[in-house]
């Protein structure tokens, strides 16, 4: 549809809605991104998951479960998935025999830093076409204190 065509459309009104416009917003970052990096042969939560190892190295894998909002079989899947590729390793742990502790290998270290070169590069420019500097890190620290305060007062 061109811009005339646009213009020419009814204004549809939206929910003024938090959740309405992070879902929104979400969307559409997702979309962008899967089209920007389509040389990542590596899922979006296979992404998550390396990038917490490689940033936390000897991580649980109930630990990661909990940083990435996942269930343990999802996890499991994940991890299985990354060891099969070389990625990440699970070693027992040296103080409970019960947990796994988690590092990435050094094909993973590489791949983790590749990937974020790419999701770095990514993200500025999805941002950098809207935000100032300064807004940027002002999103960032409301972002950030809406989580908190949601962890908080989960049932409120």
């Amino acid at each position: 549809m061109d811009v005339v065509a646009q213009a020419e459309q009814p204004t549809r009104s939206v929910p003024p809605s938090l959740g309405f416009k992070l879902r929104r917003l979400q969307l559409a970052y997702k979309r962008k991104y899967q089209n920007s990096t389509r040389a990542i042969d590596i899922s979006t939560d296979q992404i998550g998951a390396l990038s917490l190892v490689a940033r936390n190295p000897g991580l649980t894998p109930s630990e990661l479960a909990s940083l990435l909002t996942l269930d343990g079989a999802q996890v499991t899947m994940i991890l299985k998935l990354l060891e099969v590729r070389d990625l990440v390793s699970r070693t027992k742990s040296a103080t409970d025999s019960r947990s796994y502790q988690l590092r990435t290998t050094p094909k993973g270290d590489a791949e983790y830093k590749r990937i974020q070169t790419l999701i770095a590069e990514f993200e500025d420019a999805f941002i950098r076409e809207v935000l100032l500097p300064e807004e940027r890190e002002q999103l960032y620290g409301l972002l950030d204190r809406l989580e908190v305060a949601a962890k908080a007062n989960p049932c409120g």
